[in-house]
């Protein structure tokens, strides 16, 4: 009955000579991978995250579906649940393919229920498409608990697969459609893309230098022979090139002939000034000549926190007080080394020791005279190998890394100190959250609690910062090494948060509840962390039933009546008008509709152009949002909202660009448009679009629940504080003759309040009640907008709950509702995909080069035309949870000089000619996005631009 006899070899069969032609069971492609190659213990691949098992539904009471790989008889079965042919269980190997020639299978812990009829599949697309590689039709083969079976494949098969299925195609021996296995394995050729023979390890140059932190020894060594198993291959052109295995060598037994990293370490220790290298032979005459400043500074740290000159023999003891600490040297040759050279710390080189000792007087500068010692060695061109590490070993013993920055503290009492409240206090706390968001950002991880401690590196730009000075790092022991403790101080508060975050009431008005303290900490929540909590939250109050609205709009009769000077009334000639009559009487879960996938576009409402013939809903939808943001900020459009900060009127102070609410705008109407700005807000903050609207902290700070201040005041209207101030501070003589106020204030808006009922105007302040009325004119003031405050926030709570504001900074809620006003052309190049041409294309590079050279407004403008926004989503993680990404597509014109750039604003791609030049492309480009004022498809006479075009360049054509 058995009809695959030919080429079966059954493991019953012991004296079955031929079976020797095969890898023997457990040694094939799985068990290659569960051993890492044979060099590390056995391990199921699926634990090391090397393949993914997946199946139909398994019986209850069952092993899991990665059992097969677990190398034991274990009881792993389907439940059959469809009663009929079609069960399986799918490996896919991660990162890998596999040409197949042969194949195994093991039966589970039981002799019924054996397999007779099945398919072994090989896929390419993660299982979406399986093509048979062999068909068994009451193969017999498997008997008996544990029995293994081995199937050669047919001759031929020359294309690698990604995944392999075991797919029942028939009943099995108990008459019943449940598929039992206890193990798989593969025979063939693992490699890469190409399906071929993984390319022969070479030796190369190149290493790293690895601190390990890890202070257990056992775990220590796991991780280097890990990584010393480890092989690098298909690294990309500025990476090495081919396959390398890396070898893992510890700092101390680096030996002689490591010509590349003694050349590493020295260029480490020597100033890199030319002009100040000392002729060979010379001798040392001031150690800053010679020492890289790095150096100089961390052995002057050292000696002045160790150094004590009353004991005998403080400088032998100092330069012997070493303790080991780990790193390693990771190169990608994949020669053994076979010489070993234990070299001890600098303490055990008794001639430079006695060097030393015989260069001080007795209040001589210990940092000096080990300075000048170890540049008279570095000097010679021939330095000394052994020599060179030990300086490097004991720098690196006092808790120093290779950049010869303190990063380690030597004991617990040292990290305790560098930890005291009296360091790191609210306000340095803050600092280091805004310093670490900066390095968050250059490492392109927005999400800083992904960070890792020996990221924490400022740079120069960093320490430049006026925040970097609220760390008061110099009076702290160990300055980078306290940094980084703090920050793994404050991503562990982060990580309880995290877990805290879905529990806590938001909306509790209770200080001291666990509400309050989140509030009252909110600073120290990590950006990414709260991110994912309200895009959750978000998620979770999607409704399912939305049926979006439609909202219709007259942009080309706004444009004419604009341009023909007319008056208009706000709240009925504008797009906000318009949007607010259509959208008021919406029900509130049509506006929170749920997250699509792929690629369709996110919006809370549909968007119709009247009399334009645009395609797509994305672009009129966010260029709906733009076209407001400028109606609410521009005089024309006579907006009762918004009005220019007092600072802009006066052109002093700071915030001279942001407008604020208008106070005296409290009608029934007024307060229903205040709504709908809320409204709009809230859409920012569901579906990720950018109302680019300029507004101070005067404005966000209140509807995140955060107190206004003084300052606050001075950032919209100095004017009125440095009156205040004058009245506080002043003389009675000075103010009998100079002030003349009653108990009454301008607002905002110049119009007039009452600062004590029913009639305080009619009363004169005196010079003994200029305080309270100081202290009445900055109440009435930080509260001048709260009625709109309030109707603002009504508005957000329409779309999402009003209680995630708490949560959020002002500056985080700007960043959701607004963007960030400074175009980031780097960020934007790493959300950058190409379509039919090379990312490294000339034309290519030369378009980023013109990108960045352009100002800020040019950005906007370049944003606006191709995406039809004018600010980009905040940082990398924005991007990646809106789905934004700029697409640069291949546009075919035969002469590509005389073609303009053209953009999908739908889907924000950009169609860019491959000009000769970056002169052309930086015309072409200014040309497009300067003159590009319209999405509407039926408007084809461009003729003003070609005769724009041809005055830029000289042409004669005619576009």
């Amino acid at each position: 009955n058995n009809k695959q006899g030919d080429d079966k070899k059954n493991s019953g069969d012991a004296d079955d000579e031929k079976k020797s032609n095969l890898l023997p069971a457990g040694h094939g492609v799985l068990y290659h991978l569960a051993t890492n190659g044979g060099a590390s213990e056995w391990q199921n691949p699926a634990v090391r995250g090397l393949v993914t098992v997946d199946s139909s539904q398994m019986l209850a009471g069952a092993q899991s579906a990665d059992s097969v790989l677990g190398g034991r008889v274990v009881r792993c079965i389907t439940n059959a649940t469809q009663k009929k042919a079609g069960d399986w269980i799918a490996i896919h190997l991660v990162g890998r393919k596999c040409i197949p020639t042969a194949y195994s299978l093991r039966h589970y812990d039981s002799s019924s229920e054996a397999l007779r009829s099945w398919k072994f599949e090989g896929s390419n697309d993660g299982g979406a498409t399986w093509v048979c590689l062999k068909e068994h039709r009451n193969d017999q083969s498997i008997n008996g608990v544990g029995c293994l079976g081995t199937w050669e494949l047919p001759k031929g098969i020359d294309e690698g697969y990604s995944s392999f299925r075991i797919y029942m195609s028939g009943k099995n021996s108990t008459n019943s459609f449940h598929l039992a296995l206890s193990g798989i394995e593969i025979y063939g050729r693992l490699g890469g893309p190409e399906f071929g023979q993984k390319p022969s390890p070479v030796p190369t140059h190149k290493f790293a230098v690895l601190e390990l932190l890890n202070s257990d020894p056992h775990k220590r060594q796991v991780l280097t022979t890990e990584l010393s198993t480890h092989e690098l291959r298909d690294m990309g052109p500025r990476c090495i090139p081919r396959c390398v295995r890396l070898a893992v060598t510890p700092f101390k037994d680096v030996v002689g002939d490591s010509v590349h990293v003694d050349a590493y370490l020295r260029y480490l220790l020597v100033s890199h000034d030319d002009a100040k290298q000392p002729e060979s032979g010379e001798a040392n005459k001031g150690e800053e000549s010679v020492l890289s400043p790095a150096f100089v500074n961390a052995v002057r740290s050292i000696v002045a926190e160790h150094y004590d000159s009353k004991s005998d023999g403080a400088v032998e003891e100092l330069l012997r007080k070493a303790q080991p600490v780990d790193h390693v040297v990771l190169t990608g040759s994949a020669e053994e080394r076979s010489k070993r050279a234990e070299l001890g710390m600098l303490g055990d080189d008794k001639a430079f020791v006695d060097d030393v000792a015989r260069s001080l007087a007795d209040e001589a500068d210990v940092a000096s005279a080990v300075l000048g010692e170890v540049a008279k060695r570095l000097v010679n061109v021939e330095v000394d190998h052994a020599f060179l590490h030990r300086v490097y070993h004991w720098v690196f013993a006092f808790g120093c890394d290779v950049h010869m920055e303190r990063h380690n503290h030597l004991s617990v009492q040292e990290a305790l100190e560098s930890q005291r409240r009296r360091y790191w206090t609210p306000r340095a706390d803050e600092a280091l959250m805004e310093l670490v968001q900066n390095v968050g950002h250059r490492c392109g991880q927005p999400n800083v609690s992904k960070l890792q401690p020996t990221q924490l590196r400022f740079s120069e730009s960093d320490r430049a910062q006026p925040v970097f000075h609220a760390l008061q790092l110099d009076s702290r022991p160990g300055e980078l090494a306290a940094v980084r403790l703090r920050f793994m101080f404050l991503r562990r508060v982060n990580e309880l948060f995290g877990r805290l975050l879905p529990l806590v009431d938001l909306g509790s008005d209770d200080s001291y509840s666990f509400a309050g303290l989140v509030r009252r900490a909110k600073q120290f929540v990590f950006g990414g962390m709260k991110r994912e909590f309200i895009s959750s939250v978000l998620d979770l109050t999607a409704d399912e039933t939305c049926v979006q609205p439609t909202v219709r709009v007259n942009r080309m009769r706004l444009q004419q009546r604009v341009g023909e000077g007319e008056t208009l009334d706000f709240s009925r000639d504008t797009m906000f008008g318009s949007a607010h009559r259509e959208l008021r009487a919406v029900k509130d879960k049509d506006l929170r509709p749920v997250r699509p996938g792929g690629t369709e576009p996110f919006l809370a409402f549909k968007l119709a152009f009247v009399g334009e013939h645009v395609v797509g809903e994305s672009g009129p939808y966010r260029q709906f949002f733009t076209d407001v943001a400028q109606e609410l900020q521009d005089a024309k459009y006579n907006c009762p909202l918004l009005i220019p900060v007092p600072n802009k009127v006066e052109n002093i102070g700071d915030n001279r660009d942001k407008f604020t609410l208008r106070p005296s705008s409290t009608s029934r109407e007024a307060i229903e448009m205040f709504e709908f700005l809320g409204l709009l807000f809230g859409c920012c903050m569901r579906t990720g679009v950018k109302l680019p609207l300029d507004l101070p902290a005067f404005v966000w700070k209140p509807l995140v629940g955060d107190p206004l201040d003084m300052a606050d005041l001075d950032g919209i209207d100095r004017a009125t504080v440095k009156v205040l101030e004058f009245i506080s501070r002043t003389d009675e003589a000075t103010f009998r003759e100079t002030v003349n106020e009653t108990f009454s204030t301008p607002l905002t808006d110049r119009s007039r309040v009452d600062l004590l009922p029913p009639h305080g105007s009619r009363v004169r302040v005196t010079y003994e009640r200029r305080h309270e009325y100081v202290m009445s004119v900055v109440r009435a003031r930080l509260n001048e907008h709260s009625a709109q405050i309030a109707a603002i926030q009504r508005g957000i709570a329409r779309v999402v709950p009003v209680q995630l504001l708490r949560l959020l900074s002002w500056h985080e809620l700007e960043a959701m509702v607004c963007g960030r006003p400074q175009i980031d052309v780097d960020l934007l190049r790493r959300h950058t995909k190409y379509g039919g041409v090379a990312p490294n294309a000339p034309f290519v590079e030369n378009f980023w080069d013109v990108l960045h050279s352009f100002d800020q407004e040019t950005r906007r403008r370049f944003i606006r035309f191709a995406w039809a926004q004018t600010r980009l989503p905040s940082d990398d993680e924005a991007f990646r949870e809106s789905r934004t990404r700029m697409m640069i597509k291949a546009a075919a014109y035969p002469e590509p000089d005389k073609a303009l750039p053209r953009a999908d604003t739908c889907f924000f791609n950009l169609e860019l000619p491959a000009y000769s030049s970056a002169e052309v492309l930086r015309a072409r480009l200014l040309l497009a996005i300067n003159t590009a004022v319209t999405m509407n498809r039926d408007e084809q006479d461009i003729s003003g631009v070609a005769q724009a075009v041809n005055q830029a360049i000289g042409g004669h054509e005619r576009y």
